[in-house]
């Protein structure tokens, strides 16, 4: 059986697994010859696997439906879109220059105050016929470099922070949080950043010490000591399982609980378009199945319940092929809303053997 090596961004649904897939820890993810589903590219990604073994085909390779492309071209062609693009890339800019400083020194307050000035304007513009989330999920094509995947975790810190409403001035240093809480990765050698394969155990344990490097700078740099504990504490998890510290429940500060969401959030749906992403939907189920004991229960609810109804009144695809509008999310079952096909009315969280595939 040949077999070819290929990254969990660039797999699609109907390519089967060549090898057993296991997690950072040796848990058993999914085992060979299981057919990838976007349930589990969505549980890859939760759990950052960085590639897995397929079987090569020579034939009868899958050609993508365009038609899932439709809402992805409609939000392309927006000037919206392009507004948002130009402002998202000068933020990237910015941070590119910040951390810069941050590593040799050099920062000063009015450039903290210049990048949350332009990120907080992303929120302010979107006002149009897109929503924010349109345009967060259309970015995908760029380049998911430390920098882009960075402004990502604080654009989505930063809406998570707001639907539970934090004051202003948490909201901007929360802001900054995200945009410095993987800076640490700077001092990461690229060989094991880049590493196409699963990270030897010596490899794990030098990746997971970004999280002390970046407090370490933070701290030299004088930020303030909100912004270090992110750095430090982004990969803790409520029941203990996560670095550097191992804390557990309200050991973990609170805008470190909030990044952790987002970033995990951001993996889960980084480098795809529309027509290749992971289905919103199947990102909230991952999270149901898996993170609800991972993260603070009010903040991963309220996320997981404003992305749910993001999408509520969206045209939708089923499994079966049909296609339909949400009508009611399920706050129960928020991965299995109601749905209208035609005069029918589809409750996916009774109806299990159908799922909503796409967004359309």
């Amino acid at each position: 059986m040949a077999k070819r090596r290929v990254k969990t961004n660039d797999l699609a649904a109907g390519m089967i697994l060549a090898d057993d897939v296991y997690s950072m820890t040796d848990q058993l993810l999914v085992p060979k010859n299981t057919i990838v589903s976007e349930r589990i590219i969505a549980k890859f990604r939760f759990y950052s696997v960085p590639a897995v073994n397929i079987v090569e085909v020579t034939e009868g390779a899958s050609i993508e439906n365009e038609e899932d492309a439709h809402l992805s071209e409609l939000v392309k062609k927006s000037e919206e879109y392009k507004d948002f693009r130009k402002d998202f890339t000068v933020v990237t800019k910015e941070l590119d220059e910040i951390m810069g400083k941050v590593i040799v020194g050099g920062l000063k307050q009015d450039d903290l105050e210049d990048i949350v000035r332009n990120e907080m304007m992303l929120f302010a513009k979107r006002e149009g016929k897109y929503g924010l989330m349109d345009m967060f999920h259309n970015m995908r094509e760029m380049s998911d470099t430390v920098f882009t995947h960075s402004v990502n975790v604080s654009i989505v810190s930063i809406m998570l922070g707001r639907w539970l409403k934090l004051p202003k001035e948490e909201l901007e240093i929360l802001a900054v949080a995200g945009l410095l809480h993987d800076i640490g990765k700077t001092e990461i050698p690229d060989t094991i950043l880049n590493k196409p394969y699963k990270l030897t155990d010596k490899e794990y344990e030098t990746m997971k010490t970004h999280a002390l490097k970046g407090y370490t700078l933070l701290s030299n740099a004088k930020m303030d000591e909100r912004i270090c504990e992110v750095a430090l504490n982004h990969h803790e998890r409520c029941d203990g399982s996560g670095y550097p510290s191992g804390l557990m429940g309200d050991k973990i500060p609170k805008l470190a609980k909030i990044v952790a969401i987002a970033d995990v959030y951001d993996a889960m749906t980084a480098e795809r378009v529309y027509r290749d992403s992971i289905c919103p939907f199947e990102v909230i189920a991952e999270f149901e199945n898996n993170g609800l004991y991972l993260f603070e229960a009010p903040y991963i609810m309220t996320f997981l319940t404003n992305i749910a109804n993001t999408y509520n009144h969206s045209a939708v695809r089923l499994s079966d092929g049909r296609e339909g509008e949400v009508i009611m999310i399920n706050k129960f079952n928020l991965s299995r809303p109601v749905v209208k096909v035609g005069e029918e009315y589809i409750d996916l969280s009774k109806e299990k053997s159908c799922k909503i595939q796409t967004i359309i």
